[in-house]
């Protein structure tokens, strides 16, 4: 052992490290625990140290991380690494490191799988070492079995020489059609590449794919048990969940709205138990409480549901303890059904520290003050917090005014671990409990089976709601996470997501569960641009120290290549709803951009030029005001006469009225749609973002009424409980309504409105998942009808510019779940790249064994359970020119089955190809390269 001592701190003691002209590169030390952490802490700065007798040192141009942590009978080791240090002890594990290496430097290679691989990794190794690319560093050990390990230090200005020469060594393992000479020839980008070398990347890929699970292979008697038979598709999803359930303990359902998801997610607790008795907590939204538990009845045989709701004078969390007090093991299949708003719902809480009065400098007035302190209630010591400047970590005292928030800095003490924050007892009124503490502090784990999440995307930011989400999953054996919009277009929309579903992963790729971690995979697998913002006082000169420039990272839509073989590939299941529903009728989007009226169009401008002028220095708030005012104001939103911006010297910008008896060209086109809409017999529904303080409804009403033959109803969110919406709906229909009126938010999950065909948008908002859930409440497994969607807004103006983010988004999403499609926004968002052109030609030209449809054999079947006919009728169209033309389309008519599942097994069932339906091995970025 060698001793590693500084002059600040007591020695410990060292059994390991790697040295480079006297700088540390991997280091492990033994000793106190007080101790290492402070060494620990030395190690990620720039300092010196003595090792045995040597004098080594530590260099700001890399960070050493933290790989192990373990208690040991000399106290408390850990080892510390290099990350660009390479390091294996064995010839396998060098041909691994050689090829991740690789991988890292943009070199392309062949992949473990391949029998060339140990060959070419064994002659790139060798090349790398003569031209002292790899070096060997020191290595100072009492350890024997580190005699063998192989361990280099990459020289970073010789990486660029190195990678022509590594490209040499792997082109003689080129078959000759793709050798240096001619793999580039004719080819001026992605396209033409992906174009030329497409039948060998099919190829490359279907050589790395495992399969989990093929259609038809699961248990039939198990299923044909459930009381309402699945359709063959949603039984294949059902098992392969199943099976991911075994190997990871968690699965996404991907699954288009209308899929039916809730029978699957039901189904594969009840399929996974192989009809054992279980117990299973499902938390959706609370209008889908009642929609869970008749589904459940329905699939499950034997099942048990228990919803908690207020009723008998009692709240939900009390009905969930009482239940959970009375709690035996289970005899059959136990739901408990929980809503978001019982689960995440706490009570108020206030902060709990006490106040320590100390004197300290104030360095305005130049003298030492004396100053309240924050201090633990439970050791009594001064509160702080770390701060990171520059290159060295300080610690900072707390006061009174770093508990205004709730954050993970003033939670709980930093030294005795105790709380900081305590329920606000002095608040009149109910003081609530969620159901999600009540799991996180009382219910051990095990005594859920399975955590269904419905809507998913719903946890996906760190929220309360998110937080008991996270909570549940830790104590329950096994979690389904289930959703219509995984994506929302950007990589840090998944973050907290994944990171609460698979910890494990993320630690193990040291990200925390914090907002910098969630910056940083946004960097590390998404799009991003860096500006500047720059700052200076008016009081100086430009030249003086009061300028500066400080960087902002933006993110942008998109997904890194490596992002979903790395994440979502072995942990999700996609299942759109043209795989479950032959025969669907088409549904079809429309982008209509409208010329604005000359009145409107000045008073829109000077609105814009006055709010341009003071968002520099109003900043965020200013430009929320903006945006919110330029998107409402042309619809007539209930705005008033004057907005005051909170600016240092606080002003007021005039809004100037609408003319309330004039109809407006955007008006005018809603109303030309609806009235020929409505002739054909087609309910509309209508969506507003602006129903609350900018309230568009009433004037969309005033506006609809116009239209002959319309009788429109109005949906706000205390017209009805969020339970009875859809019955409410109904009902007024049945009653003659013929148009809805609402916020997408209110109908935006669950709910199914199979009579609005036509589904028309004056404001979208910003959310990708809203808009897409909310579009397809009428396109799902039972709509006869085409499904219209059709988006409106003003030429030239922030509508537009809206609808073209949304698009991005929505083509990011689409990317990452394999719904590639060029029309409706999604078209409006294309970029003026050829993005649009290389996804048209990846799937035109891509093909791989058995690149089928997975469930066309299935088609024919469902096509009987359904009892689907087709007929030909003449309809018509809403073009974005405004034109309505007239074709002739295949109608679809369907009833319900009037046979079981059993029956049609007895008839014969139909042969499925194998397919891949869960591929378990991710496709890495090299392997799209076809030369291996």
């Amino acid at each position: 052992m060698f001793a590693f001592q500084s002059r600040e701190l007591e020695p410990v003691w060292s059994d390991f490290a790697v040295i480079n002209h006297s700088y540390i590169h991997a280091i492990s030390i033994v000793g106190p625990e007080i101790g290492i952490k402070a060494y620990r802490a030395m190690l990620s700065r720039a300092s010196n140290f003595r090792l045995g007798r040597e004098r080594v040192y530590t260099s700001s141009q890399y960070q050493l991380e933290v790989r192990s942590r373990t208690r040991t009978d000399q106290g408390y080791q850990i080892i510390l690494i290099n990350p660009g240090l390479i390091i294996a002890f064995n010839q396998d594990e060098m041909h691994q490191a050689m090829y991740r290496h690789l991988i890292e430097i943009d070199v392309p290679a062949p992949s473990p799988r391949e029998p060339i691989f140990k060959e070419c990794m064994d002659r790139v190794l060798e090349r790398a070492v003569n031209a002292q690319y790899f070096r060997r560093p020191t290595i100072m050990t009492t350890l024997p079995e580190m005699d063998t390990a192989h361990i280099y230090l990459p020289q970073e200005e010789l990486k660029y020489q190195f990678r022509e020469q590594a490209a040499e060594e792997i082109a003689q393992f080129i078959p000759s059609p793709a050798s240096p000479d001619n793999l580039f020839a004719g080819i001026e980008g992605v396209a033409d590449y992906i174009e030329k070398y497409s039948n060998e990347i099919g190829n490359k890929v279907a050589d790395q794919v495992e399969y989990l699970h093929t259609p038809g292979d699961y248990s039939k008697e198990l299923l044909d048990k459930c009381p309402r038979p699945l359709f063959p598709q949603q039984a294949d999803i059902t098992a392969a969940g199943s099976k991911t359930l075994d190997r990871l303990g968690h699965v996404i359902v991907m699954g288009e709205m209308g899929v039916g998801k809730t029978a699957i997610g039901a189904a594969m607790c009840y399929y996974h138990a192989q009809g054992k008795p279980f117990r299973a907590i499902v938390t959706c939204p609370s209008h889908l409480l009642n929609k869970w538990k008749r589904e459940i009845k329905e699939v499950v045989p034997d099942a048990k549901t228990k919803v908690f709701v207020e009723k008998d004078g009692k709240k939900p969390w009390q009905h969930f303890f009482d239940q959970w007090k009375e709690s035996t093991d289970p005899e059959t299949p136990e739901y408990w059904i929980v809503s978001n708003e019982t689960l995440r719902g706490g009570y108020i809480q206030k902060p709990g520290f006490t106040i320590k009065r100390r004197k300290r400098f104030d360095p305005e007035l130049e003298e030492r003050v004396w100053a309240d302190l924050a201090a633990c209630p439970g050791c009594g010591s001064i509160l702080m917090y770390r701060v990171k400047k520059r290159d060295e970590e300080i610690w900072m005292e707390m006061t009174p005014d770093d508990f205004k928030n709730h954050n993970t800095r003033n939670h709980q003490c930093f030294r005795c671990g105790e709380p900081l924050w305590q329920a606000d007892g002095e608040r009149k009124g109910y003081r609530k409990i969620s159901v999600g503490d009540i799991i996180k502090k009382l219910i051990p784990k095990g005594f859920f089976d399975y955590y269904i999440a419905d809507e998913a995307h719903q946890y996906k930011n760190a929220t309360a709601q998110g937080m008991a989400f996270g909570g549940v999953i830790s104590k329950a054996n096994y979690t389904i996470a289930m959703t219509g919009t995984l994506a929302d277009g950007y990589a840090q929309g998944l973050y907290f997501l994944l990171w609460r579903l698979c910890p494990a992963l993320f630690k193990k790729m040291r990200y925390r569960h914090n907002e910098s971690s969630r910056a940083r995979f946004q960097k590390d697998y998404g799009f991003w641009i860096q500006k500047s913002r720059v700052r200076e006082s008016s009081e100086y000169g430009t030249t003086s120290r009061n300028k500066y420039t400080r960087p902002i990272l933006k993110p942008l839509p998109g997904y890194t290549i490596d992002a979903f073989p790395k994440f979502l590939l072995e942990r999700t299941i996609f299942l759109r709803l043209s795989d479950v529903a032959p025969y669907l009728p088409p549904k079809t989007e429309y982008v209509n951009l409208i010329e604005m009226d000359e009145d409107l169009q000045e008073n829109y401008r000077d609105i814009y030029r006055k709010f341009y002028t003071h968002i520099r220095e109003g900043g965020p708030r200013v430009a929320s005001q903006m945006l919110h005012t330029c998107l409402s104001y042309p619809d007539h939103a209930k705005t008033p006469s004057k907005i005051t911006l909170r600016l240092h010297d606080p002003i007021s910008i005039t809004i100037p009225p609408l003319d309330k008896n004039k109809l407006y060209n955007k008006e005018i086109a809603l109303q030309e749609i609806l009235q020929s809409e409505l002739e054909l017999g087609r309910k509309c529904l209508i969506f507003s973002t602006y129903s609350n303080i900018k309230d568009c409804l009433p004037r969309i009403e005033y506006v609809v009424n116009g239209v002959p033959g319309a009788d429109p109803i109005v949906l706000r969110s205390n017209t009805v409980r969020p339970a009875c919406r859809e019955a409410w709906v109904q009902e007024r229909f049945d009653e003659g309504a013929n148009c809805l009126i609402c916020h997408p938010a209110l109908v935006e999950t669950g709910l199914d409105l199979y009579d609005c065909v036509t589904i028309i948008w004056l404001q979208t908002g910003y959310v990708p998942s809203t808009i897409r859930q909310a579009s397809s409440r009428s396109w799902r497994i039972g709509q006869k009808e085409p499904v219209k969607i059709i988006f409106l807004a003003y030429k030239d103006t922030l509508q537009e510019t809206c609808f073209q983010l949304v698009g991005k988004k929505l083509n990011a999403a689409g990317l990452l779940e394999g719904d590639i499609t060029n029309e409706g926004l999604r078209n409006f968002g294309a970029d003026d790249t050829s993005f649009s052109d290389v996804i048209s030609i990846v799937t035109d030209n891509i093909k791989i064994e058995n690149a089928d449809d997975i469930f066309e054999a299935y088609k024919p079947e469902v096509a009987r359970m359904l009892h689907v006919t087709k007929e030909e009728e003449i309809d018509e169209t809403f073009l974005p020119s405004g034109e309505i033309r007239r074709h002739t389309r295949s109608k679809t008519s369907l009833s319900m089955p009037l046979v079981t599942l059993a029956d049609l097994i007895e008839e014969g069932r139909v042969e499925v190809p194998k397919r891949q339906l869960k591929k378990i091995k991710g496709v890495e970025q090299q392997l799209l390269l076809p030369f291996f």
